[in-house]
């Protein structure tokens, strides 16, 4: 199973890590970035925009990622196929609302807040994905996700990278773990949403930007 090289364009500096919390217990850190603007108890519109020549197949594994439900325990741990059932069992109690209810529409309608573009084009860097954001009064105001060559990745590649780019889009930075699904440089047999994801997810819609929590991987 190849890696997947991913990005993310971040519109403010991220600070360095101080002395102090290298030497704490925790094994896994999380950079976030900004929190993303939608009211409390407001739907997250997402539309996903394909080059004609993908495959529905691969358009259906895009919006598995987000929006299923299903989860699986592995070693006692839980872990999430979709960010929808994901964000259900989040903390809700945060300073920003966190969205819970995640919709698909049309690219034509004007409440999207998420775009996701999957393009047989190949990407110049050599990434198969790649997240960008607009901000404003620091809350995240739209997303566009990009992923290239999805009509040639694998069902498992696409799906990881997907749910991997989606949480760049709520703000999350990259994990220290090589097993983490925010890991940079991901597997695809490990990019499932973990606790551990939802933890520093509820750290930065409390305000801060740097989680750390105990790793929790599928491997």
């Amino acid at each position: 199973m190849r890696k997947t090289f991913l990005a993310i364009a971040f519109l403010l500096v991220l600070c360095f890590l101080p002395a102090s919390v290298t030497a704490q217990k925790f094994v896994n850190t999380t950079m976030t970035n900004l929190p993303l603007d939608v009211k409390a108890d407001k739907t997250l519109y997402i539309a996903i925009v394909v080059d004609p020549t993908i495959p529905e197949e691969k358009i259906q594994i895009v919006k598995n990622a987000v929006t299923s439900i299903h989860s699986f325990t592995k070693d006692g741990k839980k872990f999430y196929e979709g960010w929808q059932g994901a964000l259900k069992e989040s903390q809700h109690y945060t300073r920003y609302y966190i969205p819970t209810n995640l919709k698909i529409v049309d690219s034509d309608n004007a409440h999207i807040k998420v775009t996701i573009t999957l393009t047989t084009s190949k990407n110049d860097l050599g990434y198969d994905g790649y997240t960008s954001f607009t901000q404003y009064n620091k809350m995240i105001e739209s997303v566009h996700i990009v992923i290239y060559q999805a009509d040639t990745l694998t069902n498992e590649d696409l799906a990881g990278i997907t749910r991997h780019e989606f949480g760049h889009a709520l703000g999350l930075g990259h994990s220290s773990s090589p097993n983490d699904l925010m890991y940079g440089d991901i597997d695809g047999r490990l990019a499932f949403i973990s606790k551990g994801n939802l933890d520093a997810l509820s750290a930065l819609y409390n305000g801060k930007i740097l989680s750390q929590y105990f790793e929790e991987s599928v491997s």
